[in-house]
């Protein structure tokens, strides 16, 4: 696919990121975008979930879900490239400092590599969890 403009850089922010449509949708259709070249040059992904207990945690379990249902090349320097774009963030949607957490920690990202705070919000969570998150 030819696209004549790239998106500009931005952090995409996924809530619920240790869920089924994530590992099965998301990260192996960004991973394809990236691999296109048809995500910016510039840009994070943070994975915000209750399942996250670390990054190292977060990377396998997307590199096993690329594995699993995307192309499966996982194990190439394309794949290094975009692994250094993945970052994340474990969350409780029940106490308000774990927001204050998120937030610093998508500040932290976006300062070190550059983003000027173009955020996109996907919320991979069960409508029940919208509000929540939305306030």
């Amino acid at each position: 696919m030819n696209i004549e403009r790239k998106p500009d850089p931005c952090s995409l922010v996924i809530f619920g990121a240790t869920g089924d449509l994530t590992k099965r949708k998301l990260i192996p259709a960004l991973f394809h975008l990236f691999t296109g070249k048809m995500l910016p040059e510039n840009f994070a992904i943070l994975g915000v979930s209750r399942g996250i207990t670390t990054n190292e945690d977060f990377l396998q379990r997307m590199k096993k879900a690329n594995e699993e249902f995307g192309s499966g090349n996982s194990n190439t320097d394309k794949w290094k490239k975009f692994n250094q774009h993945l970052h994340c963030c474990p969350i409780d949607y029940d106490k308000r400092d774990s927001f204050e957490n998120l937030k610093k920690t998508l500040e932290n990202i976006e300062r070190d590599r550059h983003l000027p705070g173009n955020r996109l919000y996907y919320l991979s969570v069960p409508p029940s969890a919208y509000l929540t998150i939305i306030k």
